[in-house]
């Protein structure tokens, strides 16, 4: 008989889905029905659907076409993440490179919008930025350099944040100016390479969401940390004019995308864990909040017809992929995941005195348990009220598990996430140590079963 906690394992998971504003009844998403991630295609208007890739180490990023009529995907051959992007006619057929002249590299971001594709590359002798106006056929270099640089924006799916909707200015994140933790923005022209505008803030990070919908509205909406902590603004680049969006949110607070018309973003809220979305209206500095369940919203974003579609799990909930109705929009296909025990979210003092947040997932009934304390990877990270199979298995065998947001987390801001810088290991180790005198004091854990495991920089 299958155990529970390998039910949870095996249960199949889902991305969130995207598509092309100008064909958004096809959506693609990677899911684990298949046993490993892959990529899928489905026609919401007709309900076809199909698996597109079958690869064996997987596919986990995919974006579309303009219009909407070819699926394209970064294919890693062997899993060191180095690949080429291929691509396929959205109703199947036959897989061709999307970009022949390009050789396989690390993928440094895409974007694709009416007349202009352009991708970032990173391989030994530096990072490029290439353009096509063509689908790829034909591409030239725009721009290259030894430092980190990229396509801004997100990392899969039609990006909002890379491309202009005209296509007449392209946005890059790098570290030029030294400094690779706390990267910069460039704006350019794609057909010239020339450079539009630059945006550097010194020892602070900055972020490209999503250029308005309009086509000939250059607006980005981009994340600052001008105020110490993440928070929203719009900017032109070709004029310099700069807005903040002032939502007065605790927690750090980004642009998960516009409203079709460009009178509203989609704002969402990270404080303690949690997420909250809101619609923000950008002529009268409303806030609305969007329904849905509390938890991490993954990721967002706003439909053609003004539907908001979130991917939401919590702890004890695996992902689904809801609109603010709270129906699931994209059911898969196999036995669901059994559900967990949820996370709670609890404070305590560290020995400098500062607040630190955590969660704390216990077994049913009193304690005190093992404790098995899990640092998060990164560091600049953070844990989340997320569905985590393998938090629920050590508390299936009875343990108590806490996973702590220490200094050099993300959620807390620029000085919170920086307090590693020159005191790499101390500043961790504290936090997790203070947290376990806490819960031994609380009853909660047992000083003599306890263990500490992570991954990445967690271990």
């Amino acid at each position: 008989m299958t155990t529970t906690w390998e039910r949870r394992f095996r249960a199949p998971t889902v991305s969130y889905p995207d598509w092309s504003p100008l064909a958004p009844d096809r959506v693609a998403y990677e899911s684990t029905e298949s046993g490993v991630w892959q990529l899928h295609v489905r026609d919401l208007a007709t309900g076809d659907r199909r698996r597109v890739t079958d690869h064996p180490v997987g596919v986990i990023t995919g974006t579309w076409s303009p219009d909407g009529s070819t699926i394209s995907w970064w294919q890693d051959e062997t899993g060191d993440e180095s690949g080429r992007w291929y691509a396929q006619p959205f109703e199947g057929g036959e897989t061709r490179l999307l970009l022949p002249e390009i050789e396989t590299a690390w993928s440094e971001g895409i974007a694709w919008v009416p007349g202009m594709l352009a991708v970032g590359m990173g391989g030994r002798d530096g990072f490029g930025i290439f353009v096509s106006e063509d689908g790829g056929a034909t591409v030239k270099e725009v721009a290259r350099s030894t430092e980190h640089m990229r396509v801004a924006g997100s990392d899969g799916g039609y990006n909002r944040g890379g491309l202009s909707a005209d296509g007449m200015l392209l946005c890059l994140q790098h570290a030029e100016h030294g400094d690779e933790i706390h990267e910069a923005l460039r704006v350019i022209d794609p057909l010239t390479g020339a450079t539009v505008a630059d945006l550097v803030d010194e020892q602070l990070s900055l972020l490209s969401s999503a250029w308005s919908p309009i086509p000939g509205d250059g607006r980005l909406a981009i994340v600052h940390e001008r105020h110490g902590i993440p928070q929203p603004a719009v900017w032109e680049p070709a004029t310099g004019a700069w807005t903040d969006v002032t939502t007065n949110l605790d927690g750090e607070v980004s642009v998960a995308d516009w409203w079709p018309d460009a009178s509203a973003l989609l704002i969402s809220q990270l404080h303690d864990g949690r997420h909250r979305l809101y619609r923000y209206d950008l002529d009268t500095g409303d806030l609305s909040p969007i329904t849905h369940p509390p938890g991490q919203v993954e990721w967002a974003q706003v439909r053609p017809d003004g539907a908001v579609w979130f991917r939401h799990s919590t702890g004890g909930s695996a992902p689904a992929i809801l609109d603010a109705a709270g129906r699931d929009v994209l059911a898969l296909e196999g036995e669901p995941a059994p559900t967990g025990r949820p996370f709670e979210s609890i404070r305590f003092d560290n020995r400098h005195g500062q607040s630190v947040q955590a969660f704390l997932v216990t077994p049913e009934g009193d304690g005190p348990w093992p404790i098995f304390l899990r640092p998060h990877g990164g560091p600049t990270w953070l844990d989340e009220d997320r569905w985590h199979p393998e938090v629920q298995a050590y508390v299936d065998a009875g343990f108590a598990v806490v996973m702590v947001n220490y200094r050099g987390s993300t959620g807390r801001g620029a000085e919170w996430r920086d307090a590693l810088i020159g005191d790499i290991g101390g500043p961790e180790r504290e936090d997790l140590n203070d947290a376990l005198d806490h819960l031994v004091q609380e009853g909660v854990a047992d000083p003599e079963r306890a263990v500490v495991g992570g991954w990445s920089w967690g271990a």
